[in-house]
């Protein structure tokens, strides 16, 4: 009995109960983002531009960094530009690319700690250009998203691609353009709003529609009810020159094309200014923004030492102001902050001028190093002094051993000079006593007078001599 219950364990309860075990695990574990391209599925016709977004879904990791090769059919499509504006990414190991020769769109691109975490994190925009009629796929070829562990691991699960269908354009039906002189459209700004007029009032009747082509973009159709005094407000664009293809359309068919060329003015950038200068970690600060732009969404960055730690996003008041209370700042340190105003995804402002936030330690370890800074001073400041007093003191007891052993060996030199000088007496007066005999035996001729008389001056002398200088010694 025993030995089937284990075989039944063995067959039938242990695979399930490993089974079972390996499906939480995994599922506990499993990481994973997807690459995709919005729209998935869109349809223009032949010689027009559709741009298709390169979105990233992170699906709750957290990742720095995403790469991809995207492939289109070179017969159907081609790529007119690529643009990264407003990307998730700010560090670019490639630049978003395109060769029309290979049907390859690539890019390399990367944030810094803490990352990106989102499921509509944009990267990139691709914009093609509809070369027959067909129905192109476009699809990722090869990709990766690396999650920010600090070892690159690739998150990456699932790739979308898209589908443009491609159709013939169509056609218009023109019975005769109108050769006679007609009404010129002009355009006028109210700030950065450009205003095209497309008629009077003595002519709007003829017209029954227009058609408006900005730039390379594709032209969309304005009628007479969308017309305010006879005025169109164009889309926001950016500073510089562009060109505008104005057609109108009567109700025959019949049309007048005209291209005009005008200048977009400057664009300003957002003031800010800080509610403190300086604060503690672990608290926020208040940024306050001004802009020329009502209703618009502004972009605000957080930098320390060139990267960026904080990115917050948000929508103008009707006079143009604006107010982000950021995060708890939990890193130390000058952090500079600048912000983007974002008139739409195609057309921003540039970088407004930093301001500075000082981040500190907090307020306990202020007052601690406040009472510490100075008890350490006077520490050091009587260390300082204990050393001179100690080096004074080695210096005087040092001089008065050496004037002691001075003294005695002064003292020794007297002495064995003065044993010297009796010898040399003794010495004198013996030579005194030789020259007493040979005077008792003659008479000394003059010179040898005067030498016994100074030998005996200077022997008298010697003891008084002696004496002075022992004294001037001792």
């Amino acid at each position: 009995m025993f030995w089937k219950i284990n075989k039944l364990i063995q067959n039938f309860l242990f695979p399930i109960f490993l089974l079972v075990f390996i499906s939480l695990f995994f599922t506990n574990k499993i990481e994973a983002a997807s690459l995709l391209l919005q729209p998935t599925a869109s349809t223009i016709s032949v010689g027009n531009i559709v741009s298709i977004k390169i979105i990233v879904n992170t699906q709750s990791q957290v990742i720095n960094n995403a790469e991809a090769t995207i492939q289109f059919p070179t017969d159907l499509l081609e790529v007119i530009s690529t643009t990264k504006s407003s990307s998730i990414f700010n560090l670019w190991v490639e630049e978003p690319s395109f060769s029309n020769s290979t049907g390859r769109v690539t890019f390399n691109g990367g944030v810094p700690t803490p990352g990106f975490n989102g499921s509509n994190g944009y990267v990139a925009t691709v914009t093609f250009k509809a070369r027959k009629q067909g129905t192109a796929s476009v699809i990722f070829t090869d990709g990766a998203v690396r999650a920010n562990d600090g070892l690159g691991t690739d998150v990456l699960t699932s790739k979308t691609g898209g589908v443009i269908q491609i159709v013939a354009p169509k056609e218009i039906k023109v019975i005769e353009k109108i050769t006679t002189k007609s009404f010129v459209p002009s355009i006028r700004f109210e700030g950065i709003q450009g205003i095209v007029k497309l008629a009077e009032e003595k002519n709007i009747s003829n017209a029954d529609y227009y058609t408006l082509g900005l730039d390379d973009e594709s032209s969309f159709k304005v009628k007479k009810d969308q017309l305010i005094n006879y005025e169109y407000y164009l889309p926001v664009s950016n500073e510089g020159s562009h060109t505008i293809t104005v057609v109108s359309f009567d109700k025959t068919g019949k049309y007048t094309e005209n291209v005009l060329t005008f200048m977009s003015p400057l664009i300003s950038v957002p003031v800010l200014s800080l509610s403190s200068k300086e604060i503690v970690v672990g608290k926020s600060v208040d940024i306050l923004g001004k802009t020329d732009y009502p209703n618009k969404q502004v972009s605000v960055v957080l930098e320390l030492d060139g990267k960026e730690i904080s990115r917050y996003t948000q929508v103008t008041g009707i006079d143009g102001s604006f107010l982000v209370t950021t995060d708890a700042i939990k890193t130390k340190g000058l952090i500079s902050i600048y912000a983007r105003t974002l008139l739409s995804d195609k057309v921003i402002s540039g970088q407004s001028e930093k301001v500075f936030l000082k981040v500190g330690d907090k307020e306990v370890v202020r007052i601690t190093l406040a009472i510490l800074y100075p008890l350490v001073a006077s520490i050091l400041i009587i260390i300082i002094l204990l050393i001179i007093l100690f080096l004074l003191y080695l210096g005087w007891h040092k001089y008065f051993s050496l004037k002691k052993k001075f003294e005695d060996e002064t003292r020794q030199t007297a002495i064995e000079v003065h044993q010297a000088m009796l010898s040399l007496k003794e010495e004198l007066n013996g030579q005194l006593g030789s020259l007493e005999k040979v005077r008792e035996d003659r008479n000394l001729n003059e010179k040898e007078e005067s030498i016994f008389k100074e030998i005996k001056d200077n022997v008298d002398k010697i003891d008084e001599f002696i004496e002075k200088k022992l004294k001037k010694i001792l």
